[in-house]
């Protein structure tokens, strides 16, 4: 049975910067092994939103029932802190990615078997030439060689992370690329209920925290205290709803999670709401 894993990439990086990523990859993936692992299509996440970047991962690790690598790339922070490397317990999925809150969300909803601070920092490729494989050490000669090159601090997902992804992939033992650290060590990631996490391409809203109305409830709808719309409480089906109407259901991402539609609309286009507002829901009858 294959045991390579499939590598997701979750990023903010989605011009052409990513086919860069993604051919630095394809290529160490090769000299590594004769069974190139899979690259899946990139989950892309809004510039700088950490918070739908956590929730990405946290969806693809509901999803994912194959063996998976999680490396996740969305880097704001003005002050790098530290990456890291986890495993989830009891399912083949492991994460990679920068300590930023990106992994708060998936840490505390699974166990994990470890988890690891990356201790690699010298590039596995400069220039467009790979020049020590993943597992291995670089040569004596690094810094004489390459010390004054600096493109890799700039984009080191593309040189350090995306080569480290690919040889977990395939199998390589996560000890030769990080040490163990305390779960504790996990940055949290600053969310709050009602805030919207995810847009899809139809509009609908992912929105973090759960409502207990019962359907057929009629709410007020909020976004720093001014109402925007009146919406509906369903639990059926959807689309079954009258066209242009609002509503408001238990997400069908993620449990404490509503989801916000324009039945055959975009709810979100026409409410001006964007990833990171913050919905207040006010029931009127």
């Amino acid at each position: 049975m294959d045991d390579t894993k499939t590598i997701q990439v979750i990023t903010d990086i989605t011009d052409a910067s990513y086919n860069e990523m993604f051919a630095i990859m394809r290529g160490v993936a090769k000299e590594l092994s004769n069974d190139s692992a899979t690259i899946a299509p990139v989950a892309p996440v809004q510039e700088f939103s950490i918070t739908q970047g956590a929730f990405l991962i946290r969806l693809l690790a509901k999803s994912y029932i194959t063996p998976v690598v999680l490396f996740a790339n969305v880097s704001p922070h003005e002050t790098h802190k530290t990456d890291v490397i986890g495993k989830i317990k009891g399912k083949d999925i492991i994460f990679i990615g920068s300590n930023n809150g990106l992994f708060d969300w998936i840490t505390r909803d699974f166990d994990l078997d470890y988890l690891a601070q990356i201790n690699v920092k010298k590039p596995y490729v400069v220039d467009g030439r790979l020049i020590y494989l993943p597992g291995n050490n670089p040569p004596e000669n690094y810094i004489s060689r390459f010390g004054n090159k600096t493109d890799y601090l700039t984009f080191s997902a593309h040189t350090i992370y995306g080569p480290i992804a690919v040889a977990l992939a395939l199998g390589m033992d996560y000890k030769k690329f990080g040490d163990d650290m305390s779960i504790n060590s996990i940055v949290p990631l600053e969310i709050s209920n009602g805030e919207i996490v995810h847009i899809d391409n139809y509009g609908n809203a992912k929105i973090y925290g759960s409502l207990k109305f019962s359907p057929g409830t009629k709410i007020e709808l909020l976004v720093n205290g001014k109402k925007i719309s009146e919406a509906q409480y369903i639990n059926d089906r959807m689309m079954s709803h009258p066209t242009k109407s609002f509503v408001v259901y238990p997400s069908t991402s993620l449990l404490n999670m509503v989801d916000l539609a324009n039945i055959r609309g975009n709810a979100c286009k026409q409410l001006g709401l964007k990833i990171g507002d913050v919905i207040a829901f006010k029931n009127i009858g």
